[in-house]
């Protein structure tokens, strides 16, 4: 079927991305484009201090990288100082006895040993001698980032594949490093109408087995909480022993606490709230999460909002050269159901991420509706251009559950102490540290 005939098919604006909060012209739909004209939208952060960790040979070709990220790449030409107004400096650097995961694991006990007032980096830099599985905790990925993190150090992982291949991964190792040291790359141009804040929500159900984790079942859920301009706030979590079915309790607990550390931030509760969810709204989820924002805001709306990227169903395009629904049109499946085109063709950039998969949204609004599906759709479009981990001006899924699903990723490896820790740091909680 093609686009242009498709019954209740529409077309959504691709949006403009700022780099200055003192410049509204400082602004460009792609982000690689605008960080070399303006730089990032944090411009105090001149120097980023790195600890290094890794093998002897990890560590040399991590700092050629360091050197490389301050000189300059043919792909991102005057390196950080151009792009990101900063320079990276190495103030401690620790050596791996060798590549195991306890090795990576006492490794990063030493570095943080040997921390000082005067010589404590902002992250740490940790070269891993091979690719690992998101789905495997015994690897020294997950041995050493959990041991740094308790102690209130983010990583930035790097591996051979990276290091070999710099291309357009050197900007992105720069612009996550950015991002964990404190920076705001980039935010969205235009604020996301109708909402004072924006949430997503993952959670964890997770029984530990392996000897690092411990054996104690827990629930783990997370928020990431944006502002109307897309820009990242923090990051809010709560965890509880393992209840079979008390999982709506414990979110709508996690969204009383998110929305009680942005009244600590902006002094007043938000009035409109979105709350981005990768599995679709129950109604007690629902009823249970109105009733703990209505208490703190009797005049608070939220926007229930189901980004399931699972869908079966896929649309082409044949008006255009590959075949591919173009990036930011939408069909209409009801009143309250939309499926979502954030790849496909576009000019913003000649490549293609294959078949489409479209995030099915479903917009569920309370006490009454004040917002369309067509402009919560928009919003989501727009928060797929903030993932500060990749430059691409292709990115198919909002930040909100993107960061949502990292985060759980990461503290299914952490032990019960590590996490408490986590959970318990305010400086973590500042930091999108699981980039």
């Amino acid at each position: 079927m093609t686009g242009s005939s498709y019954p209740c098919q529409g077309d959504l604006e691709e949006p403009f991305l700022l780099f200055d909060r003192d410049d509204s012209s400082a602004v460009d739909k792609l982000a690689s484009a605008g960080l070399s004209a303006f730089g990032p939208y944090t411009k105090n952060l001149p120097l980023i201090s790195v600890a290094l960790l890794g093998t002897p040979a990890g560590n040399k070709l991590t700092r050629d990288l360091v050197e490389a990220l301050n000189a300059g790449t043919a792909k991102m030409p005057g390196g950080m100082p151009r792009f990101f107004k900063t320079r990276l400096k190495i103030t401690v650097e620790t050596v791996c006895e060798g590549e195991d995961p306890d090795d990576y694991a006492n490794g990063a006990s030493a570095l943080l040993a040997n921390l000082t007032k005067e010589n404590r980096p902002d992250l740490a830099l940790v070269y891993l001698p091979r690719r690992t599985a998101d789905t495997s905790s015994e690897s020294p990925y997950f041995a050493s980032k959990p041991v740094l993190l308790a102690e209130g150090l983010p990583s930035q992982m790097l591996t051979p594949y990276t290091i070999n291949d710099p291309q357009w991964k050197y900007a992105n190792i720069a612009s996550a490093v950015f991002a964990k040291a404190g920076g705001t790359p980039w935010v969205l141009a235009k604020d996301l109408d109708d909402f004072d804040v924006i949430m997503g929500i993952s959670i964890g159900e997770r029984i530990a087995t392996t000897r690092r984790t411990g054996p104690h079942p827990r629930f783990v859920s997370y928020a990431n909480v944006f502002d109307r301009f897309g820009r990242w706030l923090f990051f809010e979590s709560g965890t509880a022993r393992y209840e079979f079915g008390n999982h709506a309790e414990q979110i709508a607990t996690l969204v009383g606490q998110a929305v009680d550390r942005f009244k600590e931030v902006n002094r007043v509760y938000p009035s409109k709230i979105a709350i981005h969810y990768f599995k679709r709204f129950g109604a007690k989820e629902r009823e249970l999460i109105s009733a703990e924002l209505s208490e703190r805001n009797p005049d608070i709306r939220v926007a229930f909002v189901t980004i399931d990227s699972s869908s079966p169903l896929r649309l082409y395009d044949f008006s255009t050269p590959d075949g591919s629904y173009p990036r930011g049109s939408y069909a209409k499946l009801s009143d309250t159901e939309l499926l979502l085109s954030t790849t496909g063709f576009t000019l913003l950039s000649k490549k293609r991420m294959g078949t489409p998969v479209f995030p099915k949204l479903t917009l569920r609004q309370w006490p009454d509706e004040f917002t369309s599906l067509e402009q919560m759709a928009q919003h989501v479009l727009s928060l797929t251009r903030l993932n500060y981990k990749a430059l691409t001006p292709i990115v198919g899924e909002p930040v909100t559950t993107k960061y949502a699903a990292l985060a759980a990723t990461f503290m299914a490896s952490f032990s019960e102490e590590q996490w408490k820790k986590c959970v318990d740091s305010n400086s973590l909680r500042r930091v999108p540290w699981f980039l």
